[in-house]
């Protein structure tokens, strides 16, 4: 039940991490700037990054979820597959 919730942060992680750390090596060997600099820009790009991408990530891990039925979401599933979807709600009309 734990990993459920620290799957979209672990995949967050590692995509920031993947697209960060070679920038960060590429401007350090091309510039060798100033180690506060390098921390001056690093560590916002990555804090704004890995929030910009934490809920994105989330709401693609529970709709694959509910898509293929795990972790809570095997009724629905049946439900679909037995073509039991669930009524629409209509709006009433006015009454004047």
């Amino acid at each position: 039940d734990v990993y459920k919730r620290q799957f979209p942060a672990y995949l967050v992680m590692v995509v920031v991490g993947h697209l960060v750390v070679p920038a960060i090596l590429a401007i350090e060997t091309a510039y060798a700037p100033p180690v506060w600099l390098q921390l001056a820009v690093w560590l916002p790009v990555t804090l704004f990054s890995s929030l910009a991408l934490l809920q994105p990530t989330k709401g693609a891990i529970v709709g694959l979820q509910w898509q293929i039925g795990m972790h809570g979401f095997e009724a629905s599933k049946l439900r679909r597959e037995a073509g039991q979807l669930a009524p629409v709600l209509v709006k009433a009309p006015r009454v004047a």
